[in-house]
């Protein structure tokens, strides 16, 4: 995925597999509270990751 922001929240949890953003391993089981108009750094994968990705309202 690469570099961006959201008007809102956006939280993250990863399912299964596991991501990296900014040299930090994001595996199976972790949370992650992105902010409102948080610059979001590029996410790779070696061998997939599935997310719950949970957009809150902007208000």
């Amino acid at each position: 995925m690469t570099p961006h922001a959201h008007l809102g929240t956006v939280q993250h949890y990863v399912v299964e597999g596991e991501y990296e953003s900014e040299g930090t391993i994001y595996a199976a089981g972790t949370y992650r509270n992105v902010p409102p108009h948080a610059d979001v750094s590029e996410m790779t994968t070696q061998n997939g990751a599935t997310v719950l990705m949970i957009y809150d309202p902007v208000e």
